[in-house]
């Protein structure tokens, strides 16, 4: 298994450069009894030069059961596809 920590610096933070977000720092702590908040900060111009900034925490393990996912995605499908 990989670490939090490592899934952070070795899969998100070069996704996330790839996707086009700037200013992508890591906030973590040797001690995570002390940790508390975002885990990810980062920011993303948009062509109208507007900024965004994100906040991310990051948790390693499931959170969310399948079927759980299948009944949520369909009902979101056919909220978006009624008041197109």
């Amino acid at each position: 298994m990989i670490s939090e920590d490592k899934l952070i610096e070795q899969i998100l933070l070069p996704l996330f450069r790839q996707l086009g977000f700037h200013r992508i720092t890591a906030a973590g702590h040797r001690d995570k009894a002390l940790e508390y908040g975002n885990d990810i900060w980062m920011k993303y111009t948009l062509p109208t030069t507007r900024v965004l900034y994100f906040g991310m925490q990051v948790k390693k393990g499931k959170l969310i059961h399948q079927a759980y996912l299948k009944v949520q995605m369909r009902t979101w499908l056919k909220f978006i596809t009624k008041y197109r």
